[in-house]
């Protein structure tokens, strides 16, 4: 995921690759903040979607996800590049198979989408 913050008194672009790391250096007063997700997160979930699943269900956290679990929905999860004890997929799109997700409901703690979301909600402008 990339962060491109553009200021418009200067027209600065800047590019921050690596978002809940690098973004409050980047930060300053009357952004425009644009949100470009090129990794594993969107090409994840629309091979979710391809091979049959009926909805995603995107949370917050990990405990969120755990009690969907709980309640028979899949989950997909990772933290550290490790597939969690307690989930069914990792983030790859090729964990994602039909066989598996026909017609069922998945989970999916997406922090890593949901911080630069909440990041433009400060923002002057939001893409």
């Amino acid at each position: 995921m990339f962060v491109i913050a553009i200021f418009a008194e200067k027209m600065i672009v800047d590019l921050c690759p690596s978002p809940p790391a690098l973004y409050p250096f980047y930060k300053r007063g009357n952004d425009t903040v644009v949100v470009v997700d090129v990794f594993r997160a969107s090409a994840t979930m629309c091979a979710i979607l391809h091979n049959g699943a009926t909805a995603i269900i995107p949370v917050a956290d990990i405990e969120e996800a755990k009690r969907y679990k709980s309640e028979e929905f899949l989950v997909g999860a990772e933290r550290d590049t490790r597939k969690c004890d307690f989930a069914d997929f990792g983030n790859s799109p090729f964990d994602y198979i039909r066989e598996k997700l026909q017609e069922r409901k998945l989970c999916l703690p997406q922090q890593m989408v949901q911080e630069p979301l909440r990041w433009g909600v400060k923002a002057r402008n939001y893409m």
